[in-house]
């Protein structure tokens, strides 16, 4: 490093690094004398299609065709609020949760490269937008060259499965007889109003239903999804078998819209009967 450069880095380190995103720091440096000329180019990459609650990587290179050296080259980000910073690649000076990464030097006619990690929302639907843009301390000859957007379509895949806890009913105190249920959801995206099919059925009286949501959670008959984790306890509860309700019927189905559902890990189907009572003999 020549004499220019070693005095160039120490105003960095002493007076802009602490601020180094935010504005006029550059034309700050320049006025004092510091500052190449430089032509840097970005490019930037995101897999073309992402799903909610995985990992994603982005791959970003910053290209300097020169004259002179980027001696603190910056990429300022700017992602979807429903990404989440995990890890990065080649930053020096990484931010939480990451605005800023800063490269090495990137001399005339050089690429410097980094990569990111970031975790998408269960709950995102739609498109991921992520900008960039690379700038330095030096003078940029070329303007444009260093901005970019990155797109990439967001799908979600998700894994519901609903349990019979027990076919033998609970006896409650007053002779009703009650089934649990267990729903929940193995992601790794969220189920967002998953339709709730109840078709259970007693011959004197209806089935009553009870929701208890655990976790990233919220029942049916409320805001109505399952996130990664979440889980739904129902609770069928009837009357109990008699000559004018000779068979109980526990008959569920939980129907995410989204992909990736194994069939026939969704319903439970239960007839609860009494040979006697459905014969006609009390």
């Amino acid at each position: 490093m020549n004499l220019r450069r070693a005095s160039l880095m120490a105003a960095l380190l002493s007076a802009a690094l602490a601020s180094i995103a935010t504005p006029g720091w550059a034309e700050t440096l320049r006025a004092k004398g510091y500052g190449d000329y430089v032509d840097l180019a970005l490019s930037l990459v995101a897999p073309p299609a992402l799903v909610a609650g995985g990992d994603v990587a982005v791959s970003m290179q910053v290209t300097n065709a020169g004259p002179g050296t980027a001696d603190i080259p910056i990429v300022l980000l700017n992602a979807d609020a429903t990404s989440q910073f995990v890890a990065s690649f080649n930053c020096i000076a990484p931010t939480s949760p990451l605005q800023r990464c800063q490269l090495p030097a990137i001399a005339a006619n050089e690429t410097q490269s980094a990569s990111l990690q970031l975790h998408l929302d269960p709950f995102a639907r739609g498109t991921l937008l992520i900008g960039a843009a690379a700038t330095s301390e030096a003078i940029e000859m070329n303007p444009g060259n260093e901005l970019r957007v990155a797109a990439a379509q967001i799908f979600a895949l998700v894994e519901t499965r609903a349990v019979l806890e027990n076919p033998v009913p609970d006896v409650l105190g007053d002779g009703r007889l009650a089934w649990t249920v267990h729903v929940d959801n193995f992601g790794p995206s969220a189920a967002v109003a998953p339709q709730f099919l109840n078709n259970s059925s007693a011959s004197s009286q209806p089935v009553q239903v009870e929701c208890t949501a655990i976790g990233v959670a919220s029942c049916p008959s409320a805001q109505n999804y399952l996130g990664p984790g979440g889980h739904w306890t129902l609770r069928f509860t009837a009357p109990p078998l008699s000559e004018a309700n000779p068979q109980i019927l526990i008959d569920m189905a939980v129907l995410p819209v989204e992909l990736g559902n194994t069939p026939n890990n969704d319903a439970v189907t239960l007839y609860y009967r009494d040979a006697l009572f459905a014969d006609g003999v009390e």
